[in-house]
């Protein structure tokens, strides 16, 4: 693997088409080189890494995964409180199906976006861009750089990652397979 030093005028431009189409948020091209800095890379250049992004997007992307699952599933009425269509121990199964490594590795794999990662000699060494949890913080990283750039902004937030997990379709079919 070559190392790169930041990402082109032409990667960039690919990159925000992916996570627009991907997430439907139009992406500002000018944050897309942090979102993709590995700390590794960071330490050896003095620049911002994604781990901030990544650390965001963790828990906006439990959020919002348990916010729509309660959506789709629970209810509230004035005679029986609120109640759910599925048991707990279902809800924490779809839930972690949803923000597991691996299921955030093969959306990026499905993106094809992790070959744009900004590595340190290190993780270049040691294969990293291969590693699911590489992945996975990638993809967390995006979710976070969405939070701040839109202003925390609920209904894109909520969009965005509904659209990038599928959840709707997702959830339509485990309930239905139960």
């Amino acid at each position: 693997m070559i190392r790169r030093t930041c990402l082109s005028r032409e990667e960039r431009i690919e990159i925000r088409k992916i996570i627009r189409e991907k997430t439907g948020y139009l992406m500002d091209i000018s944050i897309l080189d942090q979102i993709f800095r590995r700390s590794s890379f960071a330490a050896e250049t003095g620049e911002n890494s994604n781990e901030i992004f990544e650390f965001i997007g963790d828990q906006v992307l439990n959020y919002y995964v348990v916010k729509i699952i309660a959506n789709r599933c629970g209810s509230f009425s004035l005679t029986d409180g609120y109640t759910f269509r599925i048991r707990e121990n279902q809800f924490t199964q779809i839930k972690q199906s949803f923000v597991n490594n691996d299921t955030l590795a093969k959306i990026i794999d499905e993106w094809d976006i992790a070959k744009y990662l900004l590595l340190g000699k290190c993780d270049i060494k040691n294969n990293v861009v291969n590693e699911s949890k590489v992945k996975a913080d990638l993809f967390e990283a995006i979710i976070g750089a969405i939070a701040v750039k839109s202003n925390w902004d609920s209904a894109i937030l909520e969009a965005a990652i509904s659209k990038a997990l599928d959840i709707d379709t997702k959830i339509t079919s485990m309930i239905e397979n139960d």
